[in-house]
C-alpha cells in the first residue's frame, strides 16, 4: 500500500515542464501584469463579473461607438499523484478522502472536470483509469473513491520517485472528457480547485478475467498404436481456445492416474507442413474436439515422408486440461454475475462491472459455406472494402458485423480530404438472440476488441493503408402506432406481436429484409412499417403511424437524446456511418366498434 510515514512532511514533487518556451519569463510577466490591470482597474472592469482570472486588451472602432475586448485566462493544472510501494495490478483500491465541502468553485458535481489515470511502465505514458465509485464528486466533499487498477502497472519514475503511480488531474478538454448528458455538455471549468485535507488508500477487492465455461482437468484420450495420422477426441467438445498450459501429454500410466512422472508435453501447430519426423507436434480442432498427430505421405519415388513425430506404440495419450462451453449465453450484461458458487475466505461479493463479450454459438452450415467462398476470394488479404469487412468479422468472436466506410474528413485549420489510404471499419458487436432490444451499452465495443480487430487487419492490409476501427452512430427508432385488432383476438397479445415484429425488423444484427442486420444506409419509411405491421396475425388494419428517432448523446453513460419525429414523406435516412436500432414502441389498439365514431368525429 501507500507508505504514508515515509512520504509525510516532504516537499511537493516538482514536475518538470518540458514544453517549448516561446517567450522569456520576465517579458511574459510584464505583459500579463499589464493586461491583468486592464480587467482589474482599467477599461474592462465589467469583465470582473465573470469571476475568473482574466487578462486582455480593449479597443474601440467606428468613432468609439463599438468596443472590443481580446483576452485570455490561465491554463491551470491541478492534480493529485499517488505512488505505491507495491504492485497493485488488478486490485480494486478505495481512497478515503477528507475534503472541504464545496471548496471547488465552478466544479459541476454531476460531471466533475476530473480524470483518473495510471502510469504504464511499458509505455511510459498515462492511460485512463476506471472509476468504480466516487462519492466525493471530484474531491468536492468528504467521501470514498473506488478505482479498478489494471494489470501490468509496473514501476516508473515521477518527479524523481520510483513507484507504482496513479493520478487524478483536472481538465475540461473534450478529448479527455467527451460531452455527456442529453444536452451534450462537457465539464464546466472551475476557478478554484478543491481542497483535499487527507487521503488514505486501502485494497478492498480485485479483478480477474473470467470465461463462461467448465474446466476439465487431465483427461486420458487413449493408447497409441504407433501409426501415423492417429486421431483422438476429447469427451466434451466444443473446446475453448487452448491456453499455454493446456496441451497434449504422452507417457506411461503409473500405478495411479495421478502418477504422471515421465509424461512429455507436445506442441500444438496449425498444420504439419513444416513438421519433421522428430517434432512432437499435434493439431487440435476445437469445434469437434479432434486431436491429430502427423501423417506419413508416400513420395513419387516410393519413399515415405513423416510430418511430425508419432507416439510410440503402447504409450498413453492425454490432455492436461481444457475448457468446454462458451456460446452467446455467456454474453451477460453488466452487474449480472452476483452469486458465489462456493465460499472463499475474505470474499464478500462478486460482480461483473462490464458486459461480457466474445461468446458465439456454433456457426450454421449455410453461413460456413458462404464464408468458405469469401475466404477463397479474398485469400486472407485486405485490399477491397469487402475484404476488410470479411476479415474484421473473423478477427474476434466479439464482432457481429463489420462495415467499411469512407474515413472522416479532417477537422481544424486546413481541413480537407482524409489522408490517402485511410480505411475506416465500423464494428457491430455480437449479441445474443435474447437481446431483442439492445441498449446503447450493449452496442459498445471494448478497447480490447477494437485493438484486436485493428491488429488483425494491420497484418493483412497493404503497406500504404491506414486502418481506423470505430462504432457506427446508432439512431434508435421508436414507432407510435394506432391499430385495429381482429375482435376475435386478444388485443394485448396482438400489440405484443407487433412490438416483437418491429424489434426484430429493426435489429442491427438480426433485422432487415434478409435477417442479417439492418443494412447500412437503408432508409426506414412508413411503407416499411405498414408492411411489417400488416403481416402480424391479428391486425385488422392500421389507423396511424409515426416514426421518431433518438441519437446517442453520451456513449459512456448510454444516454439517448430527445426524440425527433421524422417527416412521413422521407422517413429515416441514415448516413453512411449511421445504423438503425429499435427502442420501445408505443402501440395503441383501438376497438373495431370505435373506428367509425373516431373517423366521423
Amino acid at each position: 500500500g501507500c507508505d504514508a510515514e515515509k512520504w509525510s512532511g516532504q516537499d511537493e514533487p516538482k514536475l518538470v515542464d518540458d514544453s517549448e518556451q516561446v517567450l522569456d519569463p520576465l517579458t511574459a510577466y510584464q505583459m500579463v501584469s499589464i493586461m491583468e490591470g486592464v480587467v482589474q482597474r482599467g477599461t474592462a472592469t465589467i469583465l470582473k463579473q465573470v469571476g475568473k482570472p482574466l487578462a486582455g486588451k480593449t479597443g474601440t472602432t467606428n468613432d468609439a461607438k463599438d468596443a472590443w475586448f481580446v483576452g485570455f485566462s490561465p491554463d491551470l493544472a491541478v492534480g493529485v499523484y499517488l505512488g505505491f510501494d507495491n504492485d497493485l495490478s488488478n486490485n480494486v483500491i478505495q481512497l478515503d478522502a477528507v475534503c472541504l465541502t464545496a471548496a471547488a468553485t465552478g466544479l459541476n458535481e454531476a460531471y466533475p472536470a476530473q480524470i483518473w489515470e495510471v502510469m504504464y511502465a511499458s509505455t511510459g505514458a498515462w492511460h485512463p483509469l476506471e472509476v468504480v465509485r466516487d462519492t466525493t464528486f471530484g474531491f468536492n466533499r468528504t467521501g470514498k473513491v473506488e478505482l479498478a487498477l489494471p494489470g501490468g502497472m509496473g514501476e516508473s519514475v515521477v518527479a524523481g520517485r520510483k513507484a507504482f503511480w496513479i493520478r487524478a488531474r483536472y481538465t475540461v478538454s473534450g478529448r479527455d472528457l467527451p460531452p455527456r448528458g442529453p444536452e451534450g455538455r462537457t465539464p464546466d471549468p472551475y476557478q478554484k480547485p478543491p481542497e483535499l485535507l487527507s487521503l488514505t488508500a486501502a485494497t478492498v477487492g480485485g479483478s480477474v478475467p473470467a470465461s463462461q465455461c467448465e474446466i476439465v482437468r487431465f483427461e486420458p484420450l487413449g493408447i497409441s498404436d504407433g501409426l501415423p495420422g492417429q486421431v483422438f477426441r476429447v469427451k466434451y467438445p466444443p473446446m475453448l481456445g487452448l491456453r499455454p498450459e493446456e496441451t497434449i501429454l504422452v507417457g506411461s500410466l503409473g500405478e495411479t492416474p495421478q502418477d504422471m512422472d515421465g509424461w512429455i508435453p507436445w506442441t500444438r501447430v496449425g498444420d504439419f507442413s513444416e513438421s519433421t519426423a522428430s517434432d512432437k507436434h499435434f493439431t487440435c480442432d476445437e469445434r469437434t474436439g479432434e486431436i491429430r498427430f502427423g501423417p506419413a505421405l508416400t513420395n513419387p519415388d516410393g519413399s515415405v515422408t513423416v510430418y511430425g513425430a508419432i507416439p510410440d506404440q503402447g504409450l498413453s495419450v492425454g490432455i492436461s486440461g481444457y475448457r468446454t462451453g462458451g456460446g452467446i449465453r455467456g454474453n451477460v450484461r453488466e452487474n449480472t454475475v452476483r452469486t458465489l458458487k462456493s465460499s472463499h475466505p475474505y470474499v464478500a461479493s462478486v460482480t461483473n462491472p462490464r458486459p461480457a463479450t466474445g461468446g458465439r454459438n456454433e456457426e450454421e452450415l449455410e453461413r460456413a459455406k458462404m464464408r468458405a467462398r469469401e475466404s477463397l476470394k479474398i485469400r486472407n488479404r485486405a485490399v477491397t472494402a469487402e475484404d476488410f469487412e470479411v476479415l474484421a468479422a473473423k478477427a474476434s468472436p466479439s464482432v457481429g458485423r463489420a462495415r467499411c466506410v469512407q474515413p472522416l474528413q479532417a477537422s481544424g485549420a486546413g481541413a480537407g480530404a482524409p489522408p490517402p489510404g485511410t480505411v475506416r471499419v465500423l464494428i457491430v458487436p455480437a449479441l445474443a438472440r435474447s437481446v431483442t432490444v439492445p441498449r446503447p451499452a450493449d452496442l459498445r465495443i471494448s478497447a480490447r476488441v477494437a485493438d484486436q480487430v485493428k491488429g488483425y487487419l494491420d497484418e493483412r492490409r497493404l503497406l500504404t493503408t491506414v486502418v481506423e476501427v470505430a462504432e457506427p452512430e446508432y439512431l434508435f427508432v421508436s414507432v407510435d402506432l394506432r391499430i385495429v385488432a381482429d375482435p376475435r383476438m386478444d388485443a394485448e397479445a396482438v400489440a405484443s406481436r407487433v412490438q416483437d415484429r418491429l424489434n426484430e425488423y429493426l435489429h442491427p444484427l438480426y433485422g432487415g429484409p434478409n435477417g442479417d442486420g439492418w443494412p447500412f444506409r437503408r432508409s426506414l419509411t412508413l411503407a416499411d412499417v405498414y408492411a411489417q405491421v400488416g403481416a402480424v396475425r391479428g391486425v385488422a388494419f392500421l389507423l396511424e403511424a409515426r416514426i421518431a428517432v433518438s441519437p446517442v448523446v453520451d456513449r459512456d453513460q448510454g444516454i439517448l437524446g430527445p426524440e425527433t419525429v421524422v417527416p412521413n414523406e422521407t422517413g429515416v435516412r441514415p448516413t453512411e456511418t449511421q445504423l438503425l436500432a429499435s427502442r420501445q414502441h408505443r402501440i395503441r389498439v383501438v376497438p373495431m366498434e370505435s373506428v367509425g365514431s373516431e373517423v366521423g368525429g
